[in-house]
């Protein structure tokens, strides 16, 4: 983690160190193009997790990047707009097939894995504890 954050100072210092000899104009260019750059990013990476899920079986429900969201009802997929500030960055929703034996019409149903006190379970086997 150290290192990331260091490479990040680094790159964040050297980018300061370019825009000085760059005009306005340009800047704000940059600044606008960052939003789009950043959604295909998060669009890569939670298909990342939307195909893995698919590939193990899971019940793929909810796809979000950003402002957009995908979710499959028992209507079929429906687009809608985020506006949960929790999954603003994305989110892919996949859960296993007990979803077929136990027909809930939810994308929140297999959230239970995703609670932040749920995620620091493996942190007794972390090192120097």
């Amino acid at each position: 983690i150290l290192i990331s954050g260091g490479l990040g100072a680094l790159a964040g210092i050297m980018g300061m160190n370019a825009a000085k000899d760059m005009s306005a104009s340009q800047i704000i260019t940059l600044a606008i193009l960052l939003l789009p750059a950043y959604l295909l990013v998060v669009a890569a990476h939670e298909a990342g997790h939307a195909f893995a899920g698919v590939w193990v079986k899971f019940d793929f429900r909810m796809y979000v990047v950003g402002p957009f969201m995908w979710v499959r009802e028992t209507s079929g997929w429906k687009f809608k707009l985020n506006r949960n500030v929790n999954m603003l960055g994305g989110w892919c929703s996949a859960c296993p097939e007990i979803q077929k034996i136990w027909p809930v019409d939810s994308p929140n149903l297999c959230w239970v894995d995703q609670w932040p006190a749920w995620s620091l379970r493996p942190l007794p086997l972390a090192p120097g504890n």
